[in-house]
């Protein structure tokens, strides 16, 4: 007796959930009022829509610095934060880079603060992406990888 009067129930259950689930498939997708739709993420854009992109000055500043060897020449071209110091050795390490160049009209940004340009390092022009990092206005180091930019 207590069978008989479950399966019924389950079924009218299973059923509901089904339409709830097509209900679901049919709106996804479409919009529905009152509720918000979210943004795609901006294309990378040639320049950024603030008025200081990435320009072949910096570009010579970054490089100079970086060939120099000199610490503070070395640590004003580098993004970093209260609590971020640079190694000692960093200096001499990056120096045995040079030259770098800076391919400045391969430069994407990401944001108005935030981009990547392609490099070429060494005698050799190894390829690395340089990830930038705008702090206080002016356009600096805050990551490498090895690679192309795509």
């Amino acid at each position: 007796m207590r069978i008989s009067r479950v399966v019924p129930v389950a079924i009218a259950v299973c059923a509901l959930l089904g339409i709830a689930a097509f209900v679901l498939v049919v709106l996804a997708g479409r919009d529905v009022p009152g509720t918000a739709t979210p943004a795609a993420p901006p294309p990378l854009s040639g320049s950024p829509a603030s008025p200081q992109p990435f320009d072949d000055a910096r570009a010579t500043q970054i490089s100079e610095a970086i060939a120099s060897g000199d610490a503070g020449r070395v640590g004003a071209v580098i993004a970093s934060g209260p609590r971020v110091t640079i190694d000692a050795s960093a200096p001499a390490a990056l120096k045995a880079l040079a030259p770098i160049a800076f391919d400045v009209p391969t430069t994407r940004y990401l944001s108005d603060d935030t981009g990547f340009v392609q490099a070429y390092v060494g005698a050799a022009r190894a390829p690395w992406v340089v990830y930038l990092l705008r702090q206080d206005g002016v356009w600096k180091l805050a990551a490498t990888q090895e690679g192309t930019v795509s």
